[in-house]
């Protein structure tokens, strides 16, 4: 009871925060056509209410389970069902998929955690916190596989580079990626636990409040997560 008491609050207090015109963000806009939510209430799902820092945080919690899930996922033995050979290519398994996925949601993570300029998109300083120092990470100096330009170009975006195939970018799809992969995910998430930990800390007097949805997502998050921490690479 006491929970679903603070939630009404917490939606009650966003609406009473867009009536009175206060809080406007400029990243509160369609990307197309520039209406805000504050402008028209009726152009958007969320009914005119800013993203909370709740809703935020569900999202990076998304985003959190699938890194971890997918580089789980990585270490799996396939069925032949599911499994793929050709002569020439080789063996193609559902892990191909998995390490794109890990790789897209690393980048998106890696954005939010280390960059406090993210334009358009959110960061960790949209809560109040300043970035953690970055971990090093597995093939990420500058030239290397699991760079931004390097995702980019060889897995977000169907780019001229992956045609070309510039030595100085070299790609993520390289032989030692999947333990790479688990080895990056791991030093991450371990950031990104940190950080869900201090914000929902009820201790605090700014402690986020999660909903059901975002409880959902923390919970299968740190189940994921335990079993990649186990595993053995």
């Amino acid at each position: 009871m006491q929970q679903l008491t603070a939630l009404v609050v917490l939606e009650y207090a966003a609406i009473s925060e867009w009536r009175m015109g206060m809080g406007k963000n400029p990243k509160d806009k369609c990307p197309v056509c520039k209406k805000s939510i504050q402008a028209d209430r009726s152009h958007f799902e969320r009914s005119g209410v800013a993203a909370s820092p709740s809703t935020k945080l569900r999202c990076v919690l998304y985003e959190m389970h699938i890194l971890a899930a997918s580089a789980l996922a990585l270490n799996t033995t396939w069925k032949e069902e599911v499994t793929f050979h050709h002569p020439k290519l080789g063996t193609f398994t559902p892990s191909k998929s998995l390490e794109i996925a890990a790789l897209v949601s690393f980048r998106s993570l890696h954005e939010f955690l280390y960059n406090p300029k993210c334009g358009e998109d959110f960061s960790i300083g949209d809560f109040g916190r300043t970035c953690p120092k970055s971990p090093k990470f597995d093939g990420f100096k500058r030239g290397e596989m699991f760079t931004k330009e390097s995702i980019n170009k060889y897995v977000v975006h169907l780019t001229w580079t992956r045609i070309n195939k510039p030595r100085c970018i070299p790609q993520p799809k390289f032989g030692r990626a999947p333990r790479a992969t688990i080895k990056n995910a791991r030093k991450l998430l371990e950031d990104a636990k940190r950080f869900v930990d201090d914000v929902c800390n009820q201790a605090k007097p700014d402690a986020i409040l999660l909903d059901e949805d975002g409880s959902g997502y923390r919970k299968i998050f740190e189940e994921a997560f335990a079993r990649l921490e186990s595993l053995k690479v």
